[in-house]
């Protein structure tokens, strides 16, 4: 027998979805879809698995450095700790546009360990809005894409994945 996994159609734009700033650890949830400055123009962007409130500690999935540093197919989806809130921000998808808590985490889940880090076709926003929304899309990188590579950019950018 299968599972069913209802989503409803998340049309995402080259506009991501509105943000606010996450105050307090306990405004985060399951599968919430979060990002931080590491670098000025550069967000890195992660799903939340779980918040701790008595620690502070925010565990989540992100396409993060490994051994070897960052760089095409160096980076390795894993889970990481975040300590505190400081500077980080929430995505708000619509309550209908994309998958539900548990989904998000285990389309998330399910590409642990992946070595497959391209900066402009498969980053951190990338594993992100695909967890969350069916769809690779990463809202810093298209206007990059864009001016570099003319319209052919934004098929590089649109093109579909075929992931777990």
């Amino acid at each position: 027998m299968y599972t069913v996994h209802r989503r409803f159609d998340c049309v995402l734009t080259a506009m991501a979805p509105p943000i606010t700033p996450v105050q307090h650890i306990s405004s985060l949830r399951e599968g919430d879809h979060v990002k931080w400055k590491r670098l000025p123009g550069y967000d890195h962007h992660a799903l939340v698995e779980r918040a701790d409130r008595k620690s502070g500690t925010v565990h989540i999935i992100e396409y993060g450095k490994d051994d070897e540093g960052f760089g095409f197919d160096r980076g390795v989806v894993k889970r990481s700790k975040v300590h505190g809130v400081t500077g980080m921000y929430k995505y708000n998808y619509g309550q209908n546009e994309c998958y539900d808590s548990r989904r998000v985490l285990q389309r998330a889940q399910s590409r642990l360990r992946e070595r497959r880090y391209n900066p402009l076709t498969n980053n951190c926003e990338h594993l992100a809005t695909w967890s969350k929304s069916g769809q690779k899309r990463s809202s810093q990188i298209q206007p990059f894409v864009a001016r570099t590579s003319g319209s052919g950019g934004i098929a590089l950018e649109n093109r579909s994945s075929s992931f777990h």
